[in-house]
């Protein structure tokens, strides 16, 4: 396989019409993290995230998405939501390309670049990114706790 040149790539700003092209990206996601769904359900949550703000930016390949980046600006702060390069797209260098295009092309500039690296994948990408392990999100189902309490 030749190896795609990175100028072949560009960043395109996401609109709500868009949100059918990056449904498969988000399942793909999604399914690392146990949430899969269909196909219209990932582009309603998708055109939901960015009603309420969220903006996405697309590494699109012949105006194909291949990548996308869920961010929100919280004023002092950037907010990743969701970062993700499709499977037939990964191991070859992209997602650093697209984080360092994303940060010098489209975020706007703040203090901080904040997200939640809940899985081991992700936590392996953001740390050879220079970023810090500051925190973990830990959860536990309700249900299960109060059956705990109740014994």
């Amino acid at each position: 396989m030749t190896p795609i040149g990175r100028e072949a790539f560009t960043l395109c700003d996401a609109e709500t019409t868009d949100v059918a092209s990056l449904a498969p990206l988000y399942l793909e996601l999604q399914v690392a993290h146990d949430e899969a769904g269909t196909l219209p359900a990932a582009a309603e949550r998708l055109a939901g995230k960015m009603r309420h703000g969220y903006r996405i930016t697309m590494l699109c390949l012949d105006a194909r998405p291949v990548g996308y980046a869920m961010w929100f600006d919280l004023g002092d702060d950037i907010f990743i939501r969701h970062f993700a390069i499709g499977r037939d797209h990964q191991g070859q260098g992209l997602g650093r390309m697209f984080l360092e295009r994303l940060v010098r092309e489209r975020l706007p500039a703040r203090d901080m670049i904040r997200l939640d690296a809940s899985v081991e994948p992700a936590r392996r990408f953001w740390g050879a990114m220079g970023f810090e392990d500051k925190a973990r999100v830990m959860r536990r189902p309700m249900a299960e706790m109060l059956q705990e309490i109740d014994r």
